[in-house]
């Protein structure tokens, strides 16, 4: 496991599908794969992530375990399971539907 430093994310992208329901390639190399991914679950936020912002983490309401949506090509890869971000590559959080549904 990694522990993030500074104001950095650490992520657990999800698993991609390398073929199509009909059995092309998507990708012949895991890494150009992967890079293709955009969303995951955080595993560790450093202590400094939202302290640009006015309100840090209260801002973002981010915890560990939350599934995310990321900045396409950002990061850097420590190995082939775990991705590390800034803190403004976090694009979205996802809602549950059954959440989304009560809020309106």
């Amino acid at each position: 496991m990694w522990k993030s430093v500074a104001h950095r994310i650490t992520v657990k992208p999800d698993p991609i599908e390398e073929r199509t329901k009909s059995g092309l390639i998507i990708a012949q190399d895991k890494r150009m794969a992967m890079n293709a991914q955009v969303t995951g679950v955080i595993t560790d936020i450093g202590e400094d992530a939202w302290a640009a912002f006015k309100t840090k983490r209260e801002f973002a309401g981010l915890k560990v375990g939350d599934r995310v949506a990321y900045a396409k090509y950002a990061g850097k890869w420590i190995n082939d399971e775990t991705l590390v971000l800034c803190d403004e590559d976090i694009v979205a959080k996802e809602i549950p539907d059954d959440l989304d549904a009560q809020e309106t």
